[in-house]
């Protein structure tokens, strides 16, 4: 028998698995991007098996847990990714945004102060320029500023806490960052701090930009 066909017969009775982490993790953000999220998932498992060091894989489970409203499960994943860096941005920013779902607003915001300390701060932080793959294999996984300040925002709004909830929402409105979401936040600031007239205003401008909830809120309360 030839040493070729001798492979091929050992290759097709093998359960041979040649699919790198980074294979299984392409095909499972195929699968996500259709909705297949617990299909995504099972790939994603198989990815973390060939490469448990590979937080690419950790994030988009976690990911796929959230948009099916699993935050719970969500989380658990993002907490054993942590193990392996504590200092990743996105995963503490995603921990921060599961949190806050289940309205466990003080260590979301925990996570979100964390998510900013990566990058120096939030009066000093640094975004980086290029855009961000999750499968590139250890690349730093970066947030943009103005989305921290926005999620944080709502939860310091969530919490009562009014200044720090203006002064995030308006650097989140300033750097351009969901502008009709920032405006109807500010202005529910206002409408709670009892200035009527500055909370209808950001509400108009908020539903003039198509934001249901400002139109919503302004039938209630700007009459």
């Amino acid at each position: 028998m030839r040493l070729l066909k001798y492979i091929l017969i050992l290759l097709l009775f093998c359960n041979c698995d040649f699919k790198s982490a980074l294979d299984y993790v392409i095909e499972a953000e195929e699968l996500a991007d259709n909705g297949k999220y617990y299909e995504s998932n099972e790939l994603l498992n198989k990815a973390i098996e060939k490469d448990p060091q590979f937080i690419g894989a950790y994030i988009n489970k976690g990911a796929n847990f959230a948009d099916l409203g699993q935050h719970k499960k969500a989380i658990q994943v993002y907490q054993k990714a942590l193990f392996l860096d504590t200092k990743n941005t996105m995963l503490l920013f995603n921990l921060g945004n599961n949190y806050q779902k289940i309205e466990d607003y003080t260590t979301a915001l925990d996570y979100y102060n964390k998510a900013f300390k990566t990058k120096g701060g939030d009066k000093f932080y640094m975004d980086w320029n290029k855009e961000f793959d999750f499968v590139d294999v250890g690349q730093h996984f970066d947030i943009k500023g103005e989305e921290i300040y926005f999620q944080r925002g709502i939860t310091y709004l969530e919490l009562d806490s009014v200044n720090q909830a203006f002064s995030d929402l308006n650097n989140s409105l300033r750097r351009n960052y969901e502008v009709a979401a920032s405006l109807y936040y500010i202005g529910i600031l206002y409408l709670k701090t009892y200035q009527d007239d500055l909370g209808c205003e950001n509400l108009r401008k908020s539903a003039s930009l198509g934001y249901e909830h400002a139109r919503i809120t302004l039938k209630e309360y700007c009459n």
